[in-house]
């Protein structure tokens, strides 16, 4: 498990440090004196460009399937991340259900 401060999180999830600061409560993170303490242990990030890249469909669509929670994603203030390993899980259990596996 890799810790960061709050400067290096938002840097992580490509963010600002006040969007970080509102959004905590969806993260693992401790205070420590002043200090916000946060912890990732979920794998690589990509963001919506790569994601559509990946699977070449649109981002409109990624979108679309992240606001109604079809597809794997973390919101941060009004952007949509995705964990990499996540979304290679949830292509696998796509792919086995529709062929019946």
């Amino acid at each position: 498990m890799k810790t960061y401060t709050t400067k290096e999180f938002a840097y992580l999830l490509n963010c600002n440090i006040d969007t970080i600061r509102r959004n905590k409560k969806q993260f693992l993170h401790c205070r420590i004196g002043n200090n916000l303490i946060f912890s990732w242990q979920h794998g690589e990030l990509i963001t919506i460009n790569e994601l559509a890249k990946m699977l070449k469909i649109t981002k409109r669509i990624i979108l679309k399937n992240a606001s109604e929670n079809k597809i794997p994603s973390i919101k941060v203030g009004n952007m949509y991340k995705f964990i990499k390993k996540d979304i290679y899980t949830w292509l696998e259990n796509k792919i086995a259900k529709e062929r019946g596996i």
